[in-house]
């Protein structure tokens, strides 16, 4: 089930919602928890539409929708499409996957390369470091894909961590993951164990036995320590993802959507309509609760 509504929410109308406009409010948490048997959150899936293009059949006099909830002036000379990144970056809500919709040629990686270059590194959208997956060159095995996919996943992330990181700041981090991750509860009840001389051996040790055997788990361990306090301090793009065989295209969006959930950050993924489609299927095991954006021209500041 899906509920697309208007992109922005009902409390930024200026006047009041009308009960042909309402119908698009209903919460389909409690629906959907009629069905199945645990409890879910509210599925969003945020259409870039305008207002008029979303409740023309329904009702013309609904009121004018405020072009954004950032301070007016804020956004500098920001197009529409940016502001929409914008926006998504600062919503309150968790789990945020934004979906870059568009044809062929119509300029996604281009845009997902302005931002990166552009935005991402000014203080309006926060400095995140920009992990960028560029899925073009990609090969795996259709038969079980998801080592490739793992490894290539852990790789970027290990390399981005290094670029942005010295020795000693990725050292602390790493220590910071050791204390706090859930993926190291085990290993934490191991070190308490051993004489005090021993602890910072011990430590290591286990942190490096860890990045050896389990990559991809360390590296969401490090995304997850590194937003503890911003959750912005990241972004997860992931590019080029269309051309994969059906069955590596399945284990990627299946591993992407274990990432979305598994981190704090914002997971920004350009795709094209039969490929977007594949991510709208709702069953009781998957729930994608994000923004559709889509790209209908080139739509930028150069």
């Amino acid at each position: 089930m899906r509920r697309v509504i208007d992109k922005y929410p009902a409390n930024e109308t200026v006047v009041e919602t009308p009960p042909a406009v309402a119908q698009y409010s209903v919460d389909l948490g409690e629906v959907l928890d009629d069905k199945y048997p645990d409890s879910h959150d509210q599925v969003y899936e945020h259409a870039r539409h305008t207002h008029e293009e979303m409740f023309h059949i329904l009702d013309r006099g609904v009121g004018p929708i405020r072009p954004s909830k950032h301070p007016a002036g804020s956004q500098g000379t920001l197009v529409e499409d940016e502001r929409d990144v914008l926006d998504v970056l600062h919503s309150r809500e968790q789990d945020r996957l934004l979906r870059i919709v568009g044809d062929v040629g119509v300029g996604k990686s281009t845009f997902l390369m302005h931002l990166r270059s552009s935005h991402f590194s000014t203080e309006l959208f926060g400095k995140p470091i920009v992990f960028f997956m560029d899925w073009i060159d990609f090969t795996a095995s259709t038969k079980d894909p998801i080592p490739e996919v793992h490894n290539r996943f852990s790789q970027c992330i290990f390399g981005e961590f290094e670029k942005h990181f010295g020795p000693d700041a990725l050292k602390e981090l790493d220590l910071n993951v050791f204390a706090e991750d859930r993926i190291f509860a085990v290993e934490r009840g191991i070190a308490n164990t051993v004489p005090a001389d021993e602890m910072a051996e011990t430590r290591t040790r286990l942190i490096s036995k860890s990045m050896e055997l389990q990559p991809k788990d360390f590296a969401l361990a490090r995304l997850r320590t590194l937003g503890m306090e911003n959750r912005n301090a990241a972004v997860l793009i992931f590019d080029n993802v269309d051309h994969l065989p059906s069955s590596v295209f399945d284990s990627l969006i299946a591993f992407l959507i274990e990432v979305q959930k598994s981190t704090p950050f914002l997971v920004v993924v350009a795709v094209r309509d039969h490929s977007d489609k594949r991510f709208s299927t709702y069953d009781s095991s998957k729930i994608v609760p994000g923004w559709h954006m889509r790209l209908r021209a080139p739509n930028m500041q150069l």
